[in-house]
């Protein structure tokens, strides 16, 4: 065999190891099959013990099946907001985002929320934000009436967390009594826990925002 023929030859050899490495690798990071299809989030067993749920990388989270390992409150929440504002936007397994649904900036619903004790205890699952640029001196008074309420100097919003919408709706009208001096922050978390013990349906304040936009500052 001539060097020319034995060097074209280790060269097709080398080739071909190279080619078979690379099919090898390209089988090792194809989607795994399961019952004869690809798998997907609602192929998971729902009552399984998962917490959170986190999905093989590359596989789209799907709301009901992440929302399948919530405990009974959020996740009666998340389903409430999906059937109010259609699809969330974003999922993970902690949280459903839903971006610009009027009148909201964004809504957003947390498996895990903080516990907050004023006017009674309750979980703060439910966060929804509006475009309102709250003065930097009402900052302290809005914290002052209510801990569960966060104003964003920097993007001009503020966001309300509480266990329901009604209740949301409630704090910010309340929080834009404050900002523009309609009302103490002692005055408005007097108006808040007193319509909370009445009942939230029976209170306009709850049901819709009053929040101006030339309120804002």
């Amino acid at each position: 065999m001539t060097a020319h023929r034995r060097a074209t030859m280790i060269l097709w050899l080398a080739c071909a190891a190279v080619c078979a490495a690379t099919a090898a690798r390209g089988h090792e990071l194809s989607a795994p099959e399961v019952g004869g299809g690809d798998w997907m989030p609602d192929d998971l067993d729902a009552s399984a013990d998962t917490d959170p749920y986190v999905p093989p990388p590359g596989v789209r989270l799907r709301a009901e099946t992440v929302i399948a390992h919530w405990e009974d409150d959020p996740a009666r929440l998340a389903r409430q907001m999906m059937k109010r504002y259609g699809p969330p936007d974003a999922v993970t397994p902690r949280a459903l985002y839903w971006h610009h649904r009027s009148p909201w900036a964004r809504v957003v619903v947390r498996q895990d929320a903080a516990v907050h004790r004023f006017p009674a205890p309750h979980n703060d699952w439910l966060e929804e934000t509006v475009s309102y640029a709250v003065p930097v001196a009402k900052f302290g008074d809005l914290a002052a009436f209510d801990g569960s309420l966060l104003a964003d100097r920097t993007r001009r919003e503020l966001t309300a967390r509480g266990d329901s919408e009604a209740s949301n709706i409630l704090a910010l009208n309340l929080a834009a009594e404050i900002a523009t001096g309609r009302a103490s922050a002692a005055q408005a978390r007097q108006t808040f826990a007193r319509l909370c013990a009445k009942g939230l349906s029976s209170s306009p304040l709850a049901r819709a925002l009053r929040l101006a936009a030339d309120d804002s500052q």
